[in-house]
């Protein structure tokens, strides 16, 4: 078994995506951890890589201190920093086009002053786990650990502390006195708090300003599906409390409809709610509209049908800028499907699939 950090700061995808590659060239399995803002963990094994177990850091009194202090105390904390395992990776190396590092082409020695010349960072990976969509639960098939399990929000790790955040946005949803309580703690993002403020106060009656709730409720849907299961998005989004869906008009209705089907990882709902919202006539905010696409690419993969994920980006995506939260997520999105239609080596199946610039 191979344990190996690699840091994403001063470095670029492309670079990240070769070490990858070597990886996976030398070991049959192999998964990736967030281990903090900027950090990652690949293990990588000779056979299949067994489970992760947090019991097995309770071996000691020592190194149980030691994993509670770093806030691996529990099988969820664990799942929580797992971003995936060999298919991942092997998506996440054909997106960059990604040969395999060796000491006979040293690319990553020779082009890694550059990248930390200039303060790159490889994102991507991370990006797949705090999007704010459930992307993981399509390419991974992973489900995130509910509201009940106990994981630290550790200071400076964004998908702790966004975890955190979304407890509290989809309790606040649930019953509307919450909200008032509702605390900024962390300073870095409070946009989804205040959202969550505008997006209750637009929605009494019918939405009079669908144009500024379409916003609200696109900032907190961002912040809080993603990251909880659907048995906590329940009153949330899935069934609301919070809003009457029957007085609204057709684009609030059909986003309502889209976010409920997202929380609640129903695949043909998914794909059919997210063409329905991109088809309004109306302008809808482009955040919104790129989250409609992501969704029905998701429920059309998740349907068995990778063909139409091109189709939507045809239709769609290709008048849609990218925004740097989703911007290798729809491109990873793409190299998945693509995979999976053409079942072959790398050079067939990114044929023609640059990353977005």
């Amino acid at each position: 078994m191979l344990v190996q950090w690699l840091q994403t700061y001063e470095i670029d995808d492309a670079l990240l995506a070769r070490i990858i590659a070597a990886a996976l060239q030398s070991f049959p399995d192999a998964e990736v951890y967030l281990t903090w803002d900027n950090d990652l963990v690949v293990v990588a094994c000779r056979s299949r890589c067994p489970g992760a177990d947090a019991g097995r850091l309770h071996a000691t009194a020592a190194l149980a201190r030691e994993a509670a202090r770093v806030g691996l105390d529990s099988d969820a904390a664990l799942q929580l920093r797992r971003i995936g395992g060999r298919g991942l990776l092997q998506t996440y190396a054909r997106a960059l086009h990604a040969e395999p590092h060796s000491d006979f082409h040293p690319v990553v020695a020779l082009q890694g002053p550059r990248t930390r010349f200039r303060s790159d960072r490889a994102d991507t990976l991370q990006r797949l786990t705090d999007n704010g969509l459930p992307v993981l639960d399509v390419l991974e098939g992973r489900t995130p650990p509910p509201s009940s399990d106990t994981v630290a929000a550790l200071p400076g790790h964004s998908l702790l502390l966004g975890r955190r955040r979304a407890i509290a946005l989809a309790s606040a949803l649930r019953d509307r006195s919450h909200a008032s309580t509702l605390a900024l703690r962390d300073r870095d993002a409070p946009q989804a708090e205040l959202a969550l403020q505008a997006l209750l106060g637009l929605s009494h009656g019918t939405v009079q300003d669908p144009a500024t709730w379409a916003e609200a409720a696109s900032t907190v849907a961002m912040a809080t599906i993603g990251h909880l299961p659907a048995t906590d998005l329940q009153g949330a989004w899935i069934g609301p409390g919070w809003i009457d869906a029957s007085l609204q008009s057709e684009p609030v209705r059909r986003m309502l409809a889209m976010y409920a089907a997202a929380a609640a990882r129903d695949a043909a709902a998914m794909r059919s709610s997210g063409e329905a919202l991109l088809q309004l006539p109306q302008a809808l905010p482009v955040e919104v509209q790129e989250q409609a696409l992501v969704i029905a690419q998701l429920g059309a993969l998740r349907l068995g049908r990778p063909g139409e994920v091109e189709q939507l980006h045809a239709g769609y995506g290709v008048a849609l800028p990218h925004s740097p939260q989703l911007r290798m997520v729809r491109h990873m999105i793409r190299i998945r499907a693509l995979e999976l239609r053409a079942q072959s080596p790398v050079a067939t199946a990114t044929q023609g699939v640059e990353p977005p610039r």
